[in-house]
């Protein structure tokens, strides 16, 4: 099977859910009560790794699978967002892709320089206003004078995220994408509203107007491969 392995943690639950991507269905969900989860991070610990311990070989028997990497959802009041802006000046030449681009890594550095104790979960492009007029469609190859990109960072503090990464790594395993469970059930259907609808959202970019930015492995200076799927 191709599955998607999602584990969603929140103040007194772990959930545990797994897609058969071939079959497009669900074929797994458990939740494992846990109260005070995300209030102590020595119950954290002691409640994630006692469920990984028990539940990672029983469902790779049970399901003859092999589990090596998870999207990890967080339902946490401790999820911030920060909302920045950037203005460039056109002088009523053309807008070009890479320049926005630019201009939303720019202010991504901006946060990630002045705030090195965040990880940033979600990168969400607003708005465009282009001359003072807001425009919902992405204004590559329009002409103005002034553009400014307004953008939506989505934030937790990094060594939370370090700590729950510690833990699956003594099981052998990865984390895919860290999540915003708050921000994933804001972006799937009113009819549809729960964990894996809201998993399968994110990672199939169904926000048009997320931003998504992977690391280049090849580079001298460090820049970044840009892969915005809000241009695709």
């Amino acid at each position: 099977m191709n599955n998607v392995i999602f584990l969603n943690l929140s103040q007194n639950k772990i959930s545990i859910i797994i897609y058969d991507r071939d079959n497009q269905k669900q074929v797994f969900n458990q939740d494992f009560e846990a109260e005070g989860l995300l209030s102590n991070n020595l119950i954290l610990q002691n409640k994630l790794n006692n469920i990984l311990k028990e539940q990672v070989l029983h469902i790779e028997n049970k399901m003859n699978i092999s589990i090596s990497t998870i999207h990890l959802m967080i339902d946490d009041p401790k999820i911030f967002t920060i909302k920045i802006s950037t203005k460039k000046n056109y002088e009523k030449n053309q807008i070009k892709k890479k320049e926005i681009e630019y201009l939303i890594q720019d202010l991504k550095q901006q946060i990630s320089f002045s705030s090195k104790d965040l990880k940033i979960l979600h990168i969400v492009a607003e708005n465009f206003v282009l001359d003072g007029i807001q425009t919902e469609t992405i204004p590559i190859n329009d002409y103005c004078n002034d553009l400014v990109i307004e953008v939506k960072f989505i934030c937790i503090k990094k060594h939370f995220v370090e700590l729950v990464q510690d833990i699956f790594k003594k099981y052998q395993i990865d984390l895919e994408l860290v999540i915003s469970t708050e921000y994933a059930l804001s972006q799937t259907p009113i009819t549809s509203k729960g964990l894996l609808e809201a998993g399968l959202c994110i990672i199939n970019r169904s926000n048009h107007k997320e931003v998504f930015i992977l690391p280049k492995k090849t580079t001298k200076l460090g820049f970044f491969e840009r892969i915005f799927h809000i241009f695709s």
